[in-house]
Formats: C-alpha cells, structure tokens, sequence
C-alpha cells in the first residue's frame, strides 16, 4: 500500500505533553494502519504554544515518525482562523482585520467616509442631512491575513519555527485551517485603498458606500471591490504560505471555511476555487452525519483533476456523535471517495480524553472507542487501497459547469449572505442536482482559473489538463472578459452549449450583449454522451475511470440510501444498505452497449 494514502489524523495536543506518551501514541496509531498526524494544538492545552517544550515534543515525534516512516505535519495555529499565532500577533492593533459598519442619517464628522445619498449618485459630504455614514472597526480576535506584512510576521513566528525545531529533515509540510477574511460584518482591510489605486486608478473612499446602498455605478463597484478582496486573499495568505513551503520543501494541505456553498464563501474568500492551486494536497472539511448537497467535493475535484493534483484530503467525522456506527462512517467515507477524494484526515486522535476533551466534537478514535480497538486497522487499510487505486486513475469528464461567483459580488450583504445571492446559488444547487441525478460526470470551471489556463483547441473547452465537449451555464449575471473571449471563439468553433437560465448581459460588471450565445445541445444528448448508462437513481453516486497502472476501466459505485437496484450498461445491479461496488468494465463486457452517441 502507498503510504501517500494512508489516514492522517487530527492528532489533537489537548493537555499537558509527556514525550514518552506521545511515542506510545504515534505507535499505536503506526499498528492501526494510520500513516502519519497533524499535531494540532486545540482547547485543553497546557503546555505553552511554542514554547520550548512544545518544540522537544515536536522533536520527540519527528524522530519516531522518522524511525516508523510515517508523515508528521504540523497544524499552523493553536485554534482556527490560521494567521493569529496563538494570540500573538494581535497584541499590535495594526495586524488585525477589520470590518466597515454604517448608518443613515445626519453627517457625522466621525465617521470613515460619508455620502449624500440624496439622488442617484452616490457624493461624498461633509455636512447635510440625508447621509449614509460608513465607520471602520478593528476586529477584536482576528489577524489580517489580507495583508502581506501580517502574513509574512506570521510566516516568521510558526513555519520558520518548525523549521528550526526540523532536525531531522522529516517535517512532511502544514494544516492551515479555515483562513479567511473578516466574516462576522462587512469585510475590510486597511490595504484595499492601495489595492484600488493601482489597479483601478480609484480612490476608494470615492464609492466605498456602494456596497450598502444601490446607487449608480454599484454594480461595477462590488465588482472590483469583491474581486479585489479575493485576489488580495489569494497572494497574500494562500500563495505567500505556499511559496514558503514549496522553497523550503514543505508540502502545505488543510482547507479553507464555508466552502460548501456560493453565499459561504461570499463571507470568507470570495469564491474558493483558485486558492486549492495553492496547496500541494488541496484539502476540504465535512462535518456532521447527513450527506447533504455540496458543493465542496466537486469543486476540489475539479480543481485537482485540471490541475494535476493527486492527493486530495478531506477532514472529516466530526460532529457524528459518540454513537455514529463504523458502517456509517465507511458510507461518509465513500461518499466522499466517488466525489473525487482519496485522503482522510480524522477529527480526531485526542491525545487526552480529560475534561473538554472528551466534548471535543466526536467521535473519536482511540483506544476509548470499542470499535477502533477491534477493527480500525481493517477500516484504514481498506481506504488506504481505496485512495491509491482512485487517485491513480483518471476520471472521464466532458462536461464543464461555468463557476458563477461573481454573479454574487453584484448583490451579496453580510447580514443576510444566503439570501443576498439566493437566485444564482439555487441555479447553480439545481444544475449540479439535475447532473447528479442522471450520472453525467461533470467539473466546475472557475473564472480565475480560467484567466490562467484556459484555452479553445477547435471545438474543445479547456482548462489547463481537461478537455470538455459540453460548457453549462447556470444562472450567471456577469462574466469576466476572458471568460467571454472564450466562449465566443469556442462557440464559433462549433462548442456545444447550454444555458439552464437566461444569458448573462454585464460582463466585468458593466452592462454586455452576448449576441453569440445560446443553447444548442439538451440535455438528453449530453447524456448520451457519456460513454456509460447507469439508470437514475438518486441514492446511487458513480465515478467511471481509468487505471493509470494497468490501462483497465472501472466504475465505483456507492449507494448512500436503503436497498436499491439499478441498472448499469444493461445489467442490472443490486446494492444493499450503504453497499458500494467496484466493477471493472470488462467484467460487464457482455452487457456493454457499444452505441452510444457521441457529441
């Protein structure tokens, strides 16, 4: 078994630490078929937060780690957002975020910036009655990881002290968890004016009120302020992070927040899918028991397919409760394995049940759990050999979804965030439901990725390593210009398309006419396009692919509901309760219809 896909647990340091007992621990996890940890400070933690003791711990697990051969990450924080440095960095108000708060009424001398919004243009003032006022606040727990300066300090106090404390050269690379920008108002950074300077030649004082009132000009404002935001989220924190890790031999993993959803990641990035170019193993959270609809898995997938990136890790279990069965566990688990995953990071291996600990979101797993003693290393091996064969194969993929993100930076408020941007979410929740549910594989294509790698060869959509037949538009108000430039050329090529909502009409947040654009494929033809027929079934999730190691084809199927049967290229198919299959094609040989439709 590859190593690379073994389970890499959340090992929480949640007391004081005793090397001797850290030792005992990373044996048992090393005889549990798991093949390496994060040490992860988190409540409970007696020990200071690197402090010299924390560091002779990290030594004494490096060493054994490199003694067993397994991969020892360190978790970049002591809590979550990742950025703060246990605390540290906010002791200097200037390396905190912040967030903008308004009100209307009469002019305010002490406000931020104010505005007469008296017409349909929106004038700063210093005086009259009908204003809107706009006020800035430092956040109070918070570092501003938009900002360069403040991430490269906190590069400074963490990363390169675990690379001194790196004696051994083992020291596999990070967890990042959950960074973002200021979630709980209305985001801001005190290096947006710079931002807007140099690259929109705008003081943005001059239409800063825009984001609260919908004057002349909002439009194309929330345009650029939210894109801005993003972009200084991706090079300050995402790709400096990265950088570091990459000179310094580091592999960086962990996920972002909020991840699963348009109006989630209006709150804390902007739009989540370029920042998985930035980490060596892109990694997503998925907490509780329910298999809800989310966007999370495809979006990695996507990503990692275009990009070339094989391992893909996903956090998971946490919030199953204490009575969450092993059965229940493998159907979440392969749940996210079809979706595109082939790496699990556990929460958590607790290093101590005391106190807190015990409450820490379980389930966990340790020598506690009755289960996990009995049968936890056939349950990672199985993944384990799971994770390899996935990750070394490649998935077939024609159809391209357009990443309609930036449809939200027209409409998104803070304080009402799934709301604010309810149509263009719903569309894009339906589109992916709708090819879910009649098995068409499909990717999701990002703008900013796209403006990187995108390109039209004849009457193919590319993005980097994938070729699509089809592109999908859900509901989309905006596109960006590159996006548009290769729309038009690939429908000029004969690229076939399909709008599941009415085409867009502004393009980089001004007013645009797509006279070039218009469906001209259905979806039952892109159906029958796929070179395989499973017959629909909502419970049934499939993944066709093809070996990398032995040329051989396969599907994955698992059944995330009751009993079910369905029908798959003719033969018909009977799962059991959470059953999952893994067929080689050649095994349906006789079955294999050998007529399918191409586009």
């Amino acid at each position: 078994m590859d190593n690379k896909y073994k389970a890499l647990p959340f090992w929480s340091w949640n007391d004081e630490l005793d090397e001797e007992e850290l030792v005992r621990q990373i044996d048992w996890m090393n005889d549990s078929g798991i093949g390496g940890f994060f040490m992860h400070a988190r409540g409970g933690l007696t020990t200071p937060y690197l402090g010299e003791k924390w560091f002779s711990c990290v030594e004494a697990c490096l060493k054994r780690a490199n003694e067993l051969g397994m991969e020892a990450y360190a978790y970049d924080e002591n809590g979550w957002p990742s950025g703060f440095v246990g605390g540290k960095l906010l002791e200097d108000i200037e390396n905190h975020d912040a967030e903008l708060l308004y009100e209307f009424g009469k002019y305010d001398p002490n406000s931020f910036v104010s505005y007469d919004i008296s017409t349909d243009k929106l004038i700063r003032c210093t005086e009259g009655e009908n204003c809107l006022n706009v006020y800035f606040r430092y956040s109070t727990s918070t570092a501003d990881i938009l900002n360069k300066d403040v991430v490269r300090k906190f590069i400074n106090e963490t990363h390169e002290q675990y690379k001194k404390h790196d004696i051994y050269g083992n020291l596999r690379g990070f967890f990042t968890d959950e960074p973002q920008y200021y979630r709980w108002g209305n985001s801001y950074t005190t290096v947006l004016p710079k931002y807007f300077k140099e690259h929109y030649n705008e003081d943005i004082k001059d239409r800063l009120g825009l984001l609260f009132v919908e004057k002349e000009g909002f439009r194309d404002f929330r345009y650029k302020y939210w894109k801005a935001m993003q972009d200084l989220m991706l090079n300050s924190f995402a790709k400096q992070i990265y950088d570091w890790c990459d000179s310094n031999g580091y592999k960086l993993t962990g996920h972002y927040v909020e991840e699963g959803s348009l109006s989630g990641q209006m709150l804390c990035c902007g739009g989540i899918m370029p920042f998985y170019e930035y980490e060596h193993i892109p990694g997503i959270d998925y907490l509780g028991r329910p298999l809800r609809s989310s966007l999370s898995p495809i979006q990695i997938g996507s990503v990692a397919s275009q990009l070339g990136k094989k391992q893909i890790l996903v956090e998971t279990f946490a919030m199953t409760g204490w009575d969450c069965s092993p059965e229940e566990l493998r159907r979440t688990a392969e749940y996210h394995y079809v979706t595109g995953i082939n790496l699990l990071c556990y929460h958590l291996v607790p290093y101590s049940e005391i106190g807190q600990g015990k409450r820490d979101h379980p389930e966990h797993f340790s020598i506690h759990n009755p289960w996990v003693n009995s049968s936890f290393k056939d349950f990672n091996d199985y993944f384990t050999d799971l994770g390899e064969k996935l990750a070394n194969s490649k998935e077939f993929v024609n159809v391209g979804v357009i990443y309609p993100i930036r449809s939200c930076y027209f409409n998104y408020k803070n304080q009402d965030a799934y709301n604010s941007v309810k149509d263009v979410e719903d569309s894009l929740t339906s589109t992916c439901e709708i090819l879910n549910n009649l098995h068409i594989p499909f990717h999701i294509l990002d703008e900013t990725l796209l403006e990187e790698d995108g390109s039209v060869t004849s009457n193919k959509f590319n993005l980097n390593l994938i070729s699509y037949d089809v592109v999908i538009l859900p509901r989309i108000y905006t596109l960006s210009s590159n996006t548009a430039r290769l729309l038009k050329e690939y429908v000029s090529n004969g690229g076939k398309v399909l709008l599941m909502d009415e085409k867009p009409t502004w393009k980089d947040g001004v007013p645009f006419e797509y006279d070039f654009l218009e469906s001209n494929i259905t979806l039952e033809e892109i159906k029958n396009s796929v070179p395989f027929d499973l017959s629909e079934n909502r419970d049934l999730f499939i993944t066709y692919r093809e070996s990398e190691l032995d040329g051989r084809k396969f599907f994955y199927i698992v059944n995330v509901g009751d009993e079910t049967s369905a029908s798959l290229n003719g033969k018909t198919l009977f799962f059991k309760r959470y059953e999952s299959k893994f067929i080689y094609e050649d095994e349906l040989k006789d079955d294999i219809k050998d007529n399918r439709k191409c586009i």
